[in-house]
Order: structure tokens, then sequence, then C-alpha cells
């Protein structure tokens, strides 16, 4: 088994996801010295001033035409958090809390304005997401190996802080807060997908499939039992045996319930929710259609195997409003049964 989930390998993430901004802006910080995925060598050194004294600025070198430019790039420093492991030995699953801070040259209105857009585009990027990264570690024998790990986000909002005033040069530090959860075994509800479509009761056809995004969702299973004494005991070898019940299953029901937040401009949600007030002479009947994508080590990609992909024809069931309070947003949960038809 190779080692843990580090803190350097959040932070090589979080500068990789800072650098895929649309606007191509560079980030750069200390520790993060290659652009090359399987180069893990990690470097602590401090900014250095060129000949101007300029410390987001570096010269690069075109082989090809031997011209020498100058690039400006965006100064971060990323603090990540010691982590909350799961104290488990199969599971290796860590919550971490990191603090970006970004200093952005502020005399230039442009790149002011640009490098904003470039961050909030990134913040947005990070709330509600999954993502997939590889790491690098050693295995028992202490060989160095690669592994994939799963990180779901979420990000707060921007801080635009203070000025500050490097070399006769004013900078804004900037500051955003990101949550991720990380693990290497374990699935997140992320990966669950779910689409629904309505009926026409007259035609049995299934209209078009809506994408749902529900807070929480319940699976149920109900079976009846019955029981039977299939023996009697007059052998005392089989006597205790024999008066044991056995139980056979007589029936089984299946049902699931979503929690969503009320969202009027999703057509199936707002059906749901007119159903929930005021229910239909016929019930609707709905398709359920659920897949899962997972993790494939042979193409390093999310796939959506077969077995883990399910539909189901359903009717609605029952529902649970939760308290309306103002200023607060509308929950509700909705339940479902298997349907007849």
């Amino acid at each position: 088994m190779a080692t843990n989930i580090k803190q350097s390998d959040i932070m090589m993430f979080l500068t990789d996801r800072f650098n895929t901004n649309s606007l191509n802006i560079p980030f750069k910080q200390g520790f993060y010295t290659s652009d090359n995925p399987n180069d893990f060598n990690v470097v602590w050194y401090k900014p250095r001033l060129n000949d101007k004294g300029l410390f987001d600025v570096e010269n690069t070198f075109d082989s090809e035409t031997y011209a020498v430019n100058k690039k400006r790039f965006i100064v971060m420093q990323t603090d990540v958090s010691s982590g909350d492991y799961t104290g488990l030995p199969n599971v290796q699953m860590v919550s971490f809390t990191s603090n970006v801070e970004v200093m952005v040259y502020a005399d230039d209105p442009l790149i002011l304005l640009t490098t904003k857009m470039a961050i909030e585009e990134v913040r947005d990027s990070f709330i509600g997401k999954d993502f997939l990264h590889t790491i690098s570690g050693f295995n028992d024998l202490g060989n160095r190996v690669n592994e994939t790990i799963k990180i779901v986000t979420t990000a707060g909002g921007v801080d635009y802080g203070n000025e500050v005033i490097i070399k006769g040069r004013k900078f804004l530090i900037m500051s955003l807060v990101i949550e991720l959860t990380v693990s290497k075994n374990i699935e997140f509800g992320n990966q669950i997908e779910y689409e629904i479509g309505v009926v026409n009761n007259e035609t049995n056809e299934v209209g078009e499939m809506v994408e749902i995004i529900p807070l929480i969702s319940s699976w149920a299973v109900s079976q009846e039992m019955q029981g039977e004494q299939m023996l009697r005991g007059f052998s005392v070898e089989i006597q205790e045996k024999a008066r044991q019940i056995h139980n056979y299953i007589k029936a089984r029901g299946w049902g699931i319930t979503f929690t969503f937040l009320l969202d009027l401009s999703n057509p199936i949600i707002r059906d749901f929710w007119k159903e929930s007030i005021n229910a239909p002479d016929l019930p609707t009947i709905y398709v359920i259609k659920e897949k899962m994508k997972e993790y494939d080590k042979e193409t390093k990609k999310w796939i959506y195997p077969e077995d883990l992909k399910f539909e189901r024809r359903v009717v609605y069931g029952e529902v649970a409003p939760s308290e309306i309070v103002r200023g607060e947003p509308i929950m509700f949960s909705i339940g479902f049964s298997l349907s007849a038809k």
C-alpha cells in the first residue's frame, strides 16, 4: 500500500486547478516547480527578484529564436490544514481546509480585473464538483507508484483583502477558502446521477428525460416474511432444529425518496411540488434512471459501468414538506413506489 494522502498532493492539485482558467493567466507558488505531471519533485524556495527588482516576472528563453522574453505570473500561496484523517485502516479518506492567497499587481487596472475574473472562475469550478487527480507515493517495497485519488470540493467567497506596497509597486491580496474531501477507495454521492421522465397514461410512452440533482437520495426495500415449521420434533437428534421457524420471502417492495431544494425552473421538480399540494385524479407514472460513474484504472477516466445503471417505473408515493420559513429556502422530500404498469 502506498503512503496516505499528503498536504503536498492537495497543494499540487490546487495549483493545477488555478492554472486551468480559461483566461490562461499563470499562477505560481514556491513549492511547485514543474508543469510535468510525472515530475513530483517538491522544492521550497523564496521568489527571487530579477534585475529590476520584480518578483512576479521571470525571463524565458526560446531555444529556436534565441529570444529572451519576460513572462508575468500571479504569485499565490496555499496553506493546507493538517487534515482530518478517517481512523480506519481500510479507509483512506481525509478532509482538508485550504486557504489560498493570491497577490495581484494592482497598478494596472486591466491586470487586476482580468485576474479577478480568473479567480472567480476557478472558485466557481470548485463548488459542488468532483475531480480525479494523480499522486505519487511509495508502496510497501519502497517503489514509487502513481495512484489516482477522488476529490470533492466546495469553496467560499473571495476576500479582496488589503493593498500592500512592495518595491514601490501596489498589490492587492485576495484570499479564498476551499474545502476538500479526498479519498483513494471510497465513493461519493456526487458520482450518482439521475434522470426522470413522465409516462403518458394513454400511450404508455416516456417523455423527455430531465436531469435532477437531489440533496439526498434514500432507497428502501421491504420484505414480507412468512414463517413455516417444516418438521415435527419426533426425533431427539433433530428436535431443536425442527422447533425453529424457517422464514421465506412472501413479497418484496422497492421505493426511493428524494429530498430537493425547490427549483421551479426545473419542470420535473415543479410537477413534484404541484403534486404534493394537489394530488391528481390519476397517479402520475415516472421513469427514474440512475447511473453511477466509477474510476477506471485502464483508461484513467470516469466511466459508467452497466452493472451500476438502474431504471425503475414508479408512481408518486408520499411527500414530506419541510417547514416553510420566510427568508429560508424551501425544502421538501418526495417518495416513490414501484408502478403497477
